[in-house]
């Protein structure tokens, strides 16, 4: 009885190891879920400035190059806006001239906004590799190798 009852605990073992290493990477498709969300917000907020932008100039008269009045463009924005725009990393919104897209200091213009993302968390995900396989190695010994190691020592043990 005690024999298969140490199969089984073997079993136990690695269904629990198995579903922790599907857990484990299963993980980082929710952070970038996560990461994704400040970089939207980001680009909403600069469409918002764009638009309040376009909507100055053509209530004032503006054409392509002239300065934006930024307290003019606080104004604007606030009416259609509760709280002023933030970026959700820090950056500092520059407003541009008429006819240029406003940009962020963290995350650029619009239109380049999603491929600074992209080349930033690759860059981040690289330095993440070495830590990532220690990780995975630690995972292994704990769920995989160590329930082996005591099974076959206490089978040693029975047989002595």
């Amino acid at each position: 009885m005690k024999r298969k009852t140490r199969c089984i605990l073997a079993w136990v073992w690695g269904v629990v190891a198995v579903c922790g290493i599907v857990g484990y990477f299963a993980r980082p498709t929710t952070v970038k879920k996560a990461e994704s969300l400040p970089l939207n917000t980001c680009i909403n907020n600069m469409r918002k400035i764009d638009a309040a932008k376009e909507e100055w100039a053509i209530a004032g008269s503006k054409t392509n190059g002239m300065p934006v009045a930024t307290s003019d463009l606080e104004r604007c924005i606030a009416k259609y806006q509760s709280r002023p725009l933030v970026c959700p990393k820090g950056g500092v919104y520059r407003y541009g001239d008429v006819g240029q897209e406003p940009s962020c200091g963290y995350h650029g213009t619009i239109s380049e906004a999603p491929a600074a993302a992209r080349k930033r968390e690759k860059q981040e995900a690289t330095a993440a590799i070495p830590g990532f396989l220690l990780k995975f190695a630690v995972a292994i010994l704990v769920l995989v190798v160590a329930p082996i190691i005591v099974i076959t020592t206490k089978n040693k043990q029975a047989h002595t």
